[in-house]
């Protein structure tokens, strides 16, 4: 494989101009930004600041996963159930149409509940018109202005329809300690990092997502990850 080497370099710029020129090969072929994985051993916030000059000069975008937001990473926040919901009913919420993204909402909502949609048909009938209302009245076009105050209200009508209690009973994590407060935090924070400046809900989301980012991150927190 062109793309198997070991790289020598001699110094840190030199390293870092020559990771964002393997980067940029991959990208090339057609690898997926997320498909490719910056490890490091520890530190990723000093080898962020190491890249980030080469990257930008190549126009690469890439994060740092392990990047504390207040109490939970980035990387958390894409595992997380606090914040897979809610950014899943978001999404929900720029779309005129759920396609297959309503089943999965169903399927959050199902949770919340306590409830298994197999067990009869009044059930899912029940949960599909409660989050249509939920739909029809919090639509936003993906194209409209996510602005801070518009992310916080977004934020909140979810929480109001699901229940703060029921979300935090979503993982077995949350039962103690703080770690359902820690991850809402950084939810929100997160959103509203990429909400400043103008932007769009499409883009937002997106960004939230790590779509098109390489993501940088240690070794210890990629295990579990396919790369």
């Amino acid at each position: 494989d062109a793309l198997c080497a070991i790289l020598v370099a001699p110094d840190p710029q030199s390293e870092a101009a020559a990771v964002a020129g393997k980067v940029a090969e991959a990208l090339a072929v057609g690898t997926f930004p997320r498909n490719i994985g910056l490890l490091v051993r520890q530190k990723a916030g000093d080898w962020e600041d190491r890249l980030k000059t080469a990257f930008a000069a190549r126009g690469l975008a890439f994060r740092n996963e392990d990047r504390d937001l207040g109490g939970a990473s980035i990387q958390d926040l894409m595992t997380e159930a606090y914040s897979q919901i809610v950014l899943d009913l978001l999404t929900l919420l720029t779309r005129r149409h759920g396609g297959g993204l309503w089943s999965t909402a169903i399927g959050h909502l199902a949770t919340v509940r306590g409830v298994v949609i197999d067990d009869a048909p009044e059930v899912e009938t029940g949960l599909a018109e409660a989050l249509d209302a939920f739909h029809q009245a919090n639509r936003m076009p993906e194209a409209s202005p996510a602005t801070a105050a518009a992310v916080v209200a977004k934020i909140k009508a979810i929480e109001d329809f699901l229940g703060l209690a029921a979300l935090r009973a979503v993982a077995p994590q949350y039962a103690t300690g703080d770690l359902f407060e820690r991850v809402r935090r950084a939810t929100a924070a997160f959103l509203a990092e990429g909400s400043a400046g103008e932007t769009d809900w499409r883009t937002l989301l997106a960004w939230f997502r790590g779509d098109d980012q390489t993501p940088l991150l240690t070794i210890t927190k990629s295990k579990g990850l396919e790369y």
